[in-house]
């Protein structure tokens, strides 16, 4: 079994309600007090991340990558890193760590070479986060606060999770290749990452395209091609699926009135949220809050494996 004591590693607070000798979980809170760059740092695990609430900057050598509740963040264990707070600071999320063979296991479905670099598994830093894959997550959380835990299947979800993080991350990883990167291409990521940077300091109130646009110093119809093909969404649905998964966090609050999570997160009423959260998750607010993880779980499916010849060189 890994190592992992409860502490603080960096700025971040880290507790572990789930140890296992195969997957481990964790949840973490950053400390951080100012939004500039912090102290460089290292943490010593393989880890993949989901961001729950805001989100933060991740500085490594001279780039600087937004990550927010839409992405996965994938971070290999001795890599040195800043991190930033524009958004606001105390983002918070959790994390699997997989006994390192177990997560060469699961890499090498889609990657065989991962065997030759054990120590730099993780080609990307970010892959999207599909809804289904969140939710479970969230809900997987919520059941460890159950006395009565069932390790098997908190194992086996765990590692399903990890398995769709895992097969998200190799698109992203070939997407992200310096050689097919033009000048054009970079530039267009830069306002893309810009953009999202707006979008997430102010989820919760309407930025109307044209002013996304002018600071992005580009056309509302050349702003809505890149944002959609860099991202996978439209700048709305972008937005939206920023605030449903605020929204979920505030869910787990059984006191919280549903019509004021949905006017605090930027929707008009609680009917026009509900329809939203019912499209990107399956399921209503009213319906996560009374359900047990173990009635939804059965909506996550292990992603089919890919093709052996696919190559992130």
């Amino acid at each position: 079994m890994l190592e992992l004591p409860d502490g603080t590693f960096g700025n971040v607070a880290i507790e572990w309600p789930f140890r296992s000798a195969i997957v481990n979980i964790s949840r973490y809170r950053c400390l951080a007090t100012e939004r500039a760059p912090a102290e460089e740092q290292t943490q010593p695990w393989h880890v993949i991340c989901f961001p729950h609430e805001r989100g933060f900057l991740y500085h490594e050598e001279d780039s600087a990558t937004v990550v927010d509740p839409t992405d996965l963040f994938f971070l290999n264990a001795g890599v040195r890193f800043r991190t930033s707070h524009p958004f606001g600071c105390g983002d918070c999320g959790s994390t699997l760590v997989l006994r390192p063979d177990v997560l060469l296991e699961a890499m090498a479905v889609h990657d065989p070479s991962v065997h030759d670099r054990p120590g730099r598994p993780f080609r990307c830093r970010r892959a999207p986060s599909a809804s289904p894959v969140y939710l479970t997550q969230r809900l997987l959380a919520r059941e460890l606060e159950d006395p009565v835990l069932d390790p098997s299947g908190v194992i086996e979800t765990a590692l399903a999770l990890a398995a769709c993080a895992v097969a998200s991350a190799f698109p992203a990883a070939k997407a992200a290749r310096p050689s097919a990167a033009t000048r054009r291409e970079r530039q267009a990521r830069e306002r893309v990452e810009g953009v999202r940077s707006e979008i997430a300091r102010a989820y919760d109130r309407h930025q109307p395209l044209e002013e996304l646009a002018a600071g992005a110093g580009c056309s509302v119809y050349h702003l809505c091609r890149i944002f959609r093909r860099h991202t996978g969404l439209p700048v709305h649905r972008y937005r939206n699926r920023l605030r449903l998964r605020a929204a979920l966090e505030r869910l787990a609050d059984p006191k919280v009135d549903l019509t004021g999570v949905a006017l605090d997160v930027g929707f008009s009423s609680h009917s026009h949220f509900t329809a939203a959260f019912r499209a990107e998750f399956g399921v209503t607010p009213s319906q996560v809050r009374r359900s047990r993880f173990k009635a939804i779980r059965s909506r996550l499916f292990w992603p089919p494996a890919s093709k052996r010849n696919v190559s992130v060189m």
